[in-house]
């Protein structure tokens, strides 16, 4: 972090130096702009440690570069008043640029609150390298932080430590699914239900995760445990309906949907789904009223007003 804070102070004394230089010369403008240089490839560690907002990294360079052209027309007596008027629009846009790159300022600054944990968690794992806890909760921060990877990392020395540690491989197994490891997704949610099967949270992931993987019959079955354990679990009935859609068995699905319904009159993307399993089975009114339900429950529902839209 140390390196950090130094490069974000040489940055800003860089950035200053460079904007404020007097140009009186075209050639003058390289100067500024090689100094300018060095400021965006500390910047761009600034915002792009850890992958943390790397797309701003563009935008920084475009910002700096515009202002200082700005300066030299501005500073230049060669220039017409015609030239002047459309380096004043050209000034909009740069202030457009300087305002995403406070935005972003901003944004770093949320995430440096949530790196601060990642500190402390490093610390308390010198004192004790083997707390699971601690471990589990480095691995949430760095998920938080988009650094994936590393929580992955953190989860599996976690679990290396202690293989029972359940919400270790559940977290694992939440955050490779999200990275679209759906193997490994699997591998860490089996792991989690040896040592916990009766956990309905990681019997319905793994369903989830199958179904991402479009191995829905698979899915069904983590489904099907979980509403053994708890039969009016609303997100397995709803995602066993999603599941048995995907495989073209309207009638299960529209069974589970019903279900859905009477534990979540209001939701929604039930109704929607009803309506589109009612569609495929040929019944259009019904399905009809069931996207303005869907509707008047969140006016801005799009999918289910263009289906709605179809049917007209």
């Amino acid at each position: 972090m140390v390196n950090y804070t130094i490069e974000m102070i040489i940055g800003l004394f860089v950035i200053t130096a460079a904007i404020f230089h007097p140009v009186n010369d075209l050639i003058d403008v390289l100067i500024p702009i090689i100094l300018a240089g060095g400021a965006v490839k500390f910047i761009g560690a600034f915002f792009n440690w850890r992958e943390i907002y790397h797309k701003n990294n563009y935008l920084i360079t475009v910002n700096t570069a515009l202002i200082l052209i700005l300066i030299y027309f501005y500073q230049s007596n060669a220039f017409s008043n015609i030239y002047l008027s459309g380096v004043n629009c050209l000034y909009l846009i740069a202030l457009a640029f300087i305002l995403i790159s406070l935005m972003a300022c901003y944004e770093f600054t949320g995430r440096m609150e949530k790196y601060h944990n990642v500190i402390e968690y490093n610390k308390l794992l010198k004192i004790d390298p083997t707390d699971v806890k601690i471990w589990n909760n480095r691995g949430i921060a760095l998920e938080e932080l988009s650094d994936f990877e590393g929580a992955v990392k953190s989860y599996e020395k976690a679990v290396e430590i202690d293989p029972s540690y359940v919400k270790a491989w559940y977290n694992g197994g939440n955050i490779l699914s999200k990275m679209k490891r759906y193997q490994g997704a699997a591998e860490f949610y089996k792991r989690a239900l040896e040592w916990d099967p009766e956990n309905t949270k990681v019997w319905n992931n793994m369903g989830t995760n199958l179904i991402s993987a479009k191995k829905y019959k698979e899915s069904i079955n983590s489904f099907d445990q979980v509403l053994k354990l708890d039969p009016n679990n609303f997100k397995a009935t709803y995602n066993k309906g999603y599941a048995l859609e995907m495989l073209d068995r309207y009638t299960g699905a529209l069974e589970c949907y019903n279900q859905v319904l009477e534990l979540k009159p209001e939701d929604p993307e039930s109704w929607y789904r009803k309506g589109v399993v009612l569609e495929e089975l040929g019944e259009k009114h019904e399905a009809s009223s069931c996207y303005d339900t869907a509707l008047n429950l969140n006016p801005d529902f799009k999918d289910a007003r263009h289906a709605r839209n179809e049917l007209q």
